[in-house]
Protein backbone atom coordinates (compact mmCIF):
# COMPACT_ATOMS: atom_id res chain seq x y z
CA UNK A 1 0.00 0.00 0.00
CA UNK A 2 1.48 3.34 -0.82
CA UNK A 3 1.06 6.23 1.79
CA UNK A 4 0.43 9.73 0.79
CA UNK A 5 3.15 11.87 0.93
CA UNK A 6 2.38 13.59 3.95
CA UNK A 7 1.83 10.10 5.96
CA UNK A 8 5.46 8.54 4.50
CA UNK A 9 7.18 11.54 6.16
CA UNK A 10 5.94 9.87 9.46
CA UNK A 11 6.25 6.38 8.36
CA UNK A 12 9.32 4.31 9.20
CA UNK A 13 9.87 1.86 6.21
CA UNK A 14 10.37 -1.50 8.00
CA UNK A 15 10.32 -4.77 6.50
CA UNK A 16 7.57 -7.74 7.04
CA UNK A 17 10.11 -10.30 8.58
CA UNK A 18 11.12 -7.69 10.85
CA UNK A 19 7.11 -6.73 12.11
CA UNK A 20 6.87 -10.87 12.24
CA UNK A 21 10.22 -10.85 14.96
CA UNK A 22 8.62 -8.21 16.81
CA UNK A 23 5.30 -9.17 17.14
CA UNK A 24 6.10 -12.55 17.90
CA UNK A 25 9.16 -11.59 20.86
CA UNK A 26 5.93 -9.55 22.15
CA UNK A 27 3.62 -12.72 22.40
CA UNK A 28 6.12 -14.38 23.95
CA UNK A 29 6.94 -11.56 26.19
CA UNK A 30 3.16 -11.00 27.14
CA UNK A 31 2.29 -14.96 27.54
CA UNK A 32 5.16 -14.63 29.96
CA UNK A 33 4.32 -11.71 31.81
CA UNK A 34 0.46 -13.46 32.28
CA UNK A 35 1.90 -16.52 33.88
CA UNK A 36 4.60 -14.69 35.97
CA UNK A 37 1.82 -12.33 37.59
CA UNK A 38 -0.47 -15.70 38.21
CA UNK A 39 2.14 -16.56 40.23
CA UNK A 40 2.62 -13.56 41.76
CA UNK A 41 -0.70 -13.84 43.00
CA UNK A 42 0.37 -16.22 45.38
CA UNK A 43 2.94 -14.62 47.09
CA UNK A 44 2.01 -10.71 46.54
CA UNK A 45 -1.45 -9.62 47.66
CA UNK A 46 -1.87 -6.80 45.12
CA UNK A 47 -1.93 -9.57 42.29
CA UNK A 48 -5.55 -10.68 41.66
CA UNK A 49 -5.86 -14.41 41.12
CA UNK A 50 -7.31 -14.93 37.56
CA UNK A 51 -6.86 -18.03 36.22
CA UNK A 52 -9.40 -18.04 33.46
CA UNK A 53 -7.74 -14.57 32.05
CA UNK A 54 -4.67 -15.55 32.60
CA UNK A 55 -5.11 -18.59 30.10
CA UNK A 56 -6.83 -16.91 27.52
CA UNK A 57 -4.62 -14.26 27.29
CA UNK A 58 -1.44 -16.67 27.80
CA UNK A 59 -3.17 -18.99 24.93
CA UNK A 60 -4.26 -16.08 22.82
CA UNK A 61 -0.47 -14.42 22.75
CA UNK A 62 1.23 -17.89 22.15
CA UNK A 63 -1.28 -18.66 19.38
CA UNK A 64 -0.27 -15.14 17.89
CA UNK A 65 3.12 -15.91 18.46
CA UNK A 66 2.91 -19.10 16.65
CA UNK A 67 0.82 -17.19 13.80
CA UNK A 68 3.27 -14.36 13.31
CA UNK A 69 5.41 -16.16 10.78
CA UNK A 70 8.31 -14.50 8.82
CA UNK A 71 6.61 -15.52 5.41
CA UNK A 72 3.38 -14.20 6.60
CA UNK A 73 1.95 -10.95 4.85
CA UNK A 74 1.96 -7.68 6.58
CA UNK A 75 -2.13 -7.65 6.77
CA UNK A 76 -2.03 -11.14 8.41
CA UNK A 77 0.55 -9.80 10.88
CA UNK A 78 -1.58 -6.79 11.82
CA UNK A 79 -4.82 -8.78 12.67
CA UNK A 80 -2.75 -11.46 14.72
CA UNK A 81 -1.74 -7.31 16.20
CA UNK A 82 -4.88 -6.89 16.62
CA UNK A 83 -6.31 -9.33 18.06
CA UNK A 84 -3.70 -9.84 20.56
CA UNK A 85 -3.68 -6.61 21.76
CA UNK A 86 -7.62 -6.49 21.86
CA UNK A 87 -7.40 -9.69 24.42
CA UNK A 88 -4.77 -7.76 26.43
CA UNK A 89 -7.14 -4.91 26.65
CA UNK A 90 -10.10 -7.03 27.98
CA UNK A 91 -7.13 -9.05 30.48
CA UNK A 92 -6.08 -5.87 32.09
CA UNK A 93 -9.31 -4.49 32.50
CA UNK A 94 -10.16 -7.48 34.42
CA UNK A 95 -6.85 -7.14 36.35
CA UNK A 96 -7.26 -3.68 36.53
CA UNK A 97 -10.85 -3.91 38.06
CA UNK A 98 -10.66 -7.02 40.22
CA UNK A 99 -6.88 -5.33 42.14
CA UNK A 100 -8.82 -1.44 42.74
CA UNK A 101 -9.86 0.39 39.75
CA UNK A 102 -8.59 3.59 39.29
CA UNK A 103 -6.36 3.04 42.49
CA UNK A 104 -5.03 0.28 40.85
CA UNK A 105 -0.82 -1.15 40.94
CA UNK A 106 -1.94 -2.34 37.41
CA UNK A 107 -2.07 1.12 35.97
CA UNK A 108 1.18 1.28 34.49
CA UNK A 109 0.34 -1.82 32.49
CA UNK A 110 -2.64 0.05 30.84
CA UNK A 111 0.06 2.47 29.96
CA UNK A 112 3.02 0.39 28.87
CA UNK A 113 0.67 -1.71 26.36
CA UNK A 114 -0.78 1.61 24.99
CA UNK A 115 2.91 2.60 23.91
CA UNK A 116 3.72 -0.74 22.89
CA UNK A 117 0.28 -0.59 20.42
CA UNK A 118 1.47 3.03 19.25
CA UNK A 119 4.80 1.58 18.58
CA UNK A 120 3.73 -1.75 16.49
CA UNK A 121 1.73 0.98 14.51
CA UNK A 122 4.17 1.74 11.87
CA UNK A 123 4.92 -2.02 11.33
CA UNK A 124 0.87 -2.27 10.43
CA UNK A 125 0.73 0.20 7.82
CA UNK A 126 3.90 0.29 5.96
CA UNK A 127 4.59 -2.16 3.25
CA UNK A 128 3.11 -4.08 1.01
Amino acid sequence: MRLPPALRKLAVEVDTRQFARTLRALCWFGAGMAVLSEIAAYILPGFPRDMLATVVFGGTAIAGAWLARPTARRRWLSGIAAAVFAVLGWYLARAVGDSGGFSSPHQGAVYLTVLTVHALLPFSVTGD
